[in-house]
This record gives structure tokens, C-alpha cells and sequence, in this order.
């Protein structure tokens, strides 16, 4: 959107309570890191809609055995803006914006030439990270928050062991055990404004028929709490 544009639609935005949106987006370092497209990425925020809205954008990412914490860039809503306002500058909203975006896409770009080949675990705590990072939104305020999963959901852990013939055949036969072991190692709050989407293309069709399992696996876990839960085979575009 050009500077005048942006500048002229907030040169009468009045202070209000604004939109307040949460994207966490959760790399998987096992595999090959996704390649998100940074315009759909940040198209998702629709400051077109509303410019004074408050954003908060989280990376984390699926490292073994340890739970890290996310990276995090974010703006305040358009009262704030105006309140800092003190010299009348005609584009500080759009300045905020572009900087905003700027440091999302530095997380990216960080992240993307930290981990340029994939590094296979002995552990990989898939379903305690992405459970965790679900808690920072069930304590959040946001009124939207969009989680996005780009991993093949291999876990490797003591809860589930992707290269057991034991947990697997489980998991085939029954993923509702496998939800209800999963269950007891994380409790997850409510999730009534969270939309998680699972990005990843399988390899092949066993590849595929795991990915399928264990997205019904987490379905069983979150829908009950109120999230929505979809698939999508890239990041180049998110259907929300």
C-alpha cells in the first residue's frame, strides 16, 4: 500500500479498540525449513482493514529436546500512535507498519540462514512445543491469533516414537489413544480464538498417511478447545 494511502486513511482514525492479531509461526529444524512467502505471511494481518490495529508476530521453532522460547516483533495499536504522536508527522502510522514488517521479515531471513539444511534428532518435541506456544494464545488477549505449523509432525519423544512399530500401529488403529497420551503431558487452555494450520507436502504416501494420523491426532486435542484446525501442502499462500 503506497505512504499516502496509509497516511490519509489514518490521518482521521480516532482513537478505539482496535483488532488485535497473534501469528505464531513454528519451524520444524529436522527438516528442511519452509520457505514462507513473506507477502502472503504478512498479508494475514489486513491493516487494510483496520491500520490501527495492535500485531504481534512469534517464531519458534522444534529443536530436539529442548522447548525453546519464541522470537517476537510487534506494534501497538493506533491510540498508541497518536499519543506518541508529539510532532504531527502526516506517515508515523505507516512508518510503524513498514518497521513492523521489517523486523518479521528479519526473524524470518535469521531463522532461514541459521538452519539452511535440515538436522535430524534424536528427540523432537513436536506436540510440548507446539502445546506450549498454544498456552502463550489461551493467556493472550488477541482477538485473532493464527498458528502455523510447518512440520511432518514426527514426533520423537517419550510420549511417541515415530520409528516405533508399537506406537505407530497405535496410532494408525487408534489416534484417540494417542491424543489421550499426549493429553497428560501438556494441559492446554482454551483456544476459542486460535486457527492452527499444519503446512507441510509429504514426501510419499506412507509420508502422507502419518501426516494425515497425527493432524487427526491434534484435531482430537484442539478442536474440543474451540481452535480450528486445517492442512495446507505450502507456505506460498494460507487459506484464512
Amino acid at each position: 500500500m503506497a505512504i499516502v494511502a496509509i497516511a490519509l486513511a489514518f490521518r482521521d482514525y480516532k482513537a478505539k479498540d482496535g483488532k488485535f492479531i497473534d501469528i505464531m509461526v513454528i519451524e520444524d529444524s529436522s527438516q528442511q525449513p519452509m520457505h514462507t512467502d513473506i507477502e502472503a505471511l504478512l498479508a494475514l494481518y489486513r491493516f487494510y482493514l483496520d491500520l490501527g490495529q495492535r500485531a504481534v508476530f512469534r517464531l519458534n521453532v522444534i529443536t530436539g529436546s529442548r522447548i525453546t522460547s519464541p522470537k517476537e516483533a510487534a506494534i501497538g495499536n493506533g491510540a498508541e500512535s497518536i499519543a506518541q504522536n508529539a510532532h504531527g508527522l502526516f506517515d508515523l502510522r505507516f512508518r510503524q507498519i513498514e518497521g513492523f514488517f521489517n523486523n518479521v521479515t528479519g526473524i524470518l531471513a535469521e531463522h532461514l540462514e541459521s538452519t539452511g539444511t535440515a538436522k535430524p534428532h534424536k528427540y523432537n518435541e513436536v506436540f510440548r512445543t507446539i502445546a506450549n506456544d498454544l498456552n502463550i494464545f489461551s493467556t493472550g488477549t488477541a482477538t485473532e491469533q493464527i498458528m502455523l505449523v510447518h512440520s511432518s509432525l514426527r514426533e520423537q519423544s517419550d510420549l511417541f516414537s515415530c520409528t516405533s512399530d508399537e506406537d505407530l500401529g497405535l496410532l494408525y488403529s487408534s489416534p484417540k489413544e494417542v491424543a489421550a497420551r499426549f493429553e497428560t503431558a501438556v494441559k492446554i487452555g482454551k483456544l476459542n480464538r486460535v486457527k492452527v494450520i499444519f503446512v507441510y507436502a509429504p514426501i510419499d504416501e506412507d509420508d502422507e498417511r502419518f501426516f494425515l494420523q497425527m493432524v487427526d491426532v491434534y484435531r482430537y486435542i484442539l478442536t474440543p478447545l474451540g481452535a480450528q484446525v486445517s492442512i495446507q501442502s505450502s507456505a506460498k499462500t494460507y487459506g484464512i
